[in-house]
């Protein structure tokens, strides 16, 4: 599996991050086709090829979208048996274009996973410069529907990019990674003085 790309929001440093919520979900079918996708305002409409089988806020991913807003994972709101609909931000042209896809998203039940996440300044760099885990910095809110946060804590590293990702290390010894990204910490432009 290809781990989900999420840049943290930027960071000043010396400032407090005030902490994320993350809910670990996993595909539970093959993707569909989306045979197209409109917007009024911020909601999208899609419509399957096909009877798609889902409920009322079921998470579904949507990829294949030139029109990246469309390309996420939601919450949806059933129509009828072949259409849904979804929030969008911005405003992305409409119809949207491209070989576009769906696949419902189920939560990962974490209550026997171990959660591990690094803060690195390159993917090939040997140490890190942060580790989280469940006994520092990870804390689980629902572990049976894959909730788990991100603490708050200190930027206390200088003014760069790095990199991380999540780590879930299941009782089988299985260890797989969900999720990655970047970080940019930035320097304060205004002094506390």
């Amino acid at each position: 599996m290809t781990p989900i790309n999420y840049n943290f929001p930027s960071l000043y440093e010396g400032d407090t991050f005030s902490g994320i919520s993350v809910t670990a979900r996993q595909s539970e079918q093959a993707q569909f086709s989306v045979a197209s996708i409109n917007r009024t305002g911020n909601v999208a409409t899609a419509v399957t090829s096909v009877a798609h089988g889902l409920v009322n806020s079921n998470i579904v991913k949507v990829t294949g979208s030139n029109e990246v807003d469309y390309n996420k994972a939601s919450a949806i709101t059933v129509i009828d048996g072949t259409s849904f609909s979804f929030a969008v931000g911005n405003e992305p042209a409409s119809p949207a274009t491209g070989e576009i896809k769906g696949q419902k998203l189920i939560p990962i039940d974490l209550t026997n996973v171990g959660i591990k996440m690094d803060i690195r300044q390159s993917e090939t760099a040997k140490s890190y410069l942060k580790r989280f885990t469940e006994e520092s910095g990870i804390t689980k809110t629902d572990a049976i529907n894959g909730v788990f946060k991100i603490d708050a804590f200190i930027v206390d590293f200088p003014a760069t990019n790095y990199v991380y990702d999540l780590q879930f290390t299941y009782n089988s010894g299985v260890v797989a990674t969900y999720l990655k990204g970047k970080i940019l910490v930035t320097n304060e432009v205004t002094s506390n003085a």
